[in-house]
């Protein structure tokens, strides 16, 4: 896995539709995953016990200072995850990579000795905002990959077409169900999801969904402050912030909101699932 504690708990939210797939592929024969956490996370402080059976978090084998050393430090980290992993001592039926990356790369050939099929799981940005010097290294992979995950929608094209994936590879398997559910079965109203986020009476204006400066949230905010005497009075910007985040990023943009006197609110630690349906249904205005 690759990202923070709160990206982890939206992995989380993948697993019991990933645990169907490999169901499926299995023919019943399975049992829970375990979790090989390549930047020691700390999953069982995110998440419950029983989406999985263990994990195997990184020892470092050299001393601190070094991993702060440009590419000498990135190097030693892909030594340590790929020592660790090689110590393990189970064989699996699947692995399942949660993204494809250069690590993904690095650990692929190991991934192939210790397991009979490899499973692919891209997530978005992995795919749009790939670098060109990392593009086909992840090419390679999608090419020796068993399996790629992704749900029946144009995303499944432009990989399939991006990367040139077979339409024998894909396992029909969409993100982001349990927020869907919980905005179908929800019978709140617009003003009773407000409540619940303590921005009753407010126009609320919400920008992107992570703390990625890919997101634009300073040119987004700058624009409404051109505007700022057009928009309602009452006017709030909900800024969810959760994840891929940057404190110096952060702390700009909360000083650009503040020297504006523009109302809002960053949501810096993770979201429930109650709390995501509530920020959608309390938008007036989604801005990405």
């Amino acid at each position: 896995f690759d990202g923070d504690g709160d990206c982890w708990e939206n992995a989380t939210k993948y697993i019991p539709h990933l645990n169907n797939a490999i169901i499926h592929l299995s023919e019943g024969n399975y049992t829970l995953p375990d979790i090989f956490d390549g930047f020691n996370i700390d999953i069982n402080k995110h998440s419950e016990n029983s989406l999985f059976t263990k994990t195997y978090n990184i020892k470092k084998y050299f001393w601190r200072f070094i991993y702060s050393l440009y590419f000498i430090g990135t190097i030693c980290s892909y030594i340590d995850i790929i020592i660790n992993f090689i110590r393990i001592k189970e064989n699996y039926n699947y692995y399942n990579i949660h993204f494809p990356s250069i690590l993904s790369a690095v650990l692929f050939p190991f991934l192939k000795k210790k397991g009979t099929k490899t499973i692919i799981s891209p997530w978005g940005s992995d795919v749009y905002r790939i670098r060109k010097k990392n593009y086909y290294i992840v090419k390679r992979l999608y090419a020796v990959a068993d399996y790629i995950t992704v749900p029946p929608i144009k995303f499944r094209s432009d990989i399939q077409e991006k990367f040139n994936v077979p339409s024998s590879k894909i396992i029909n398997l969409g993100f982001g169900s349990e927020i869907i559910d919980e905005l179908i079965s929800s019978k709140k109203t617009k003003e009773e999801a407000k409540i619940e986020l303590n921005i009753k009476n407010k126009y609320v204006i919400t920008c992107g969904y992570n703390g990625s400066p890919a997101q634009n949230h300073i040119p987004i905010i700058k624009a409404l402050i051109s505007i700022k005497a057009l928009l309602p009075s009452n006017a709030i910007i909900l800024l969810p912030m959760t994840y891929m985040k940057n404190n110096e990023y952060i702390q700009t943009i909360k000083d650009l909101l503040n020297t504006n006197n523009l109302d809002y609110i960053i949501y810096e630690k993770y979201l429930t699932n109650s709390n995501t349906a509530n920020i959608r249904l309390a938008t007036d205005i989604f801005i990405h």
